[in-house]
């Protein structure tokens, strides 16, 4: 714990404390947040087949589902950012829907770009060159607002699905222990690296939005990460 051991983390660390029963460390207190530093939405998209074009479709269809009438989607494996934040729309939507979990992102785009299952929750940065190619069919951002890089996609919010927010983020963190000082320290050359012009615009490039937060806030945005995702592991 002396500034020279530094994790680049991700959404993952906020989510793992609850989806393990037994972890070698404690995310929440063997690591100290030094710096958020980007945030990327997820798009919910559709194979360009599907008879879905819109949230409204999916919710109205999944108020309906049986059985013999199943909305199945797609992700990256249980656990995954995309079976999280799908499960998080279900529950704030209403709706059943139905996990096929693979092993990794890229197989279960395969199959959700050869119709094999209908919806998938994925990175924009990975998805939105298949959306412009005419691949898949977006229905939604994950953020609370608009992404820049994609402002003619609705969020879910926007589209009833009140108070729907969740992105994958990126951000600093060093040992439990490291000194005040060098935590600020470090702060500092994030923030300042994060707002050059060249990294910023470096990141809106592929669709995710420079943050450069102070270690206070990290922290808080952190812990209301974790106890978010607790209750959807839970649910």
């Amino acid at each position: 714990p002396d500034g020279y051991t530094i994790l680049f983390g991700t959404i993952s660390l906020a989510i793992n404390g609850s989806l393990y029963k037994t972890l070698s460390y404690d995310p929440s207190k063997d690591l100290v947040p030094v710096s958020e530093l980007a945030s990327a939405p997820f798009l919910l998209v559709v194979n360009p087949s599907s008879p879905i074009q819109s949230v409204a479709d999916l919710i109205s269809a999944g108020k309906k589902t049986d059985t013999e009438n199943r909305i199945y989607y797609a992700s990256a494996g249980n656990g995954s950012g995309a079976h999280l934040f799908t499960e998080l729309l279900a529950s704030r939507a209403g709706i059943k829907l139905t996990h096929v979990p693979y092993r990794g992102a890229a197989p279960a785009m395969a199959d959700v770009l050869g119709g094999q299952v209908p919806m998938i929750f994925d990175n924009i940065i990975t998805t939105l060159p298949l959306i412009k190619a005419g691949k898949l069919r977006a229905l939604a951002v994950s953020s609370k607002g608009r992404s820049t890089v994609a402002p003619d996609i609705p969020t879910l919010d926007e589209q009833g699905v009140t108070g729907y927010d969740a992105t994958s983020w990126f951000g600093l963190f060093v040992p439990a222990g490291t000194p005040a000082s060098v935590v600020s320290t470090l702060n500092r050359a994030a923030v300042d690296a994060v707002k050059t012009s060249q990294v910023s615009a470096t990141l809106r490039s592929v669709g995710a939005e420079p943050v450069a937060s102070s270690n206070t806030q990290f922290q808080a945005f952190f812990q209301a990460e974790v106890k978010k995702w607790a209750d959807v592991v839970h649910s």
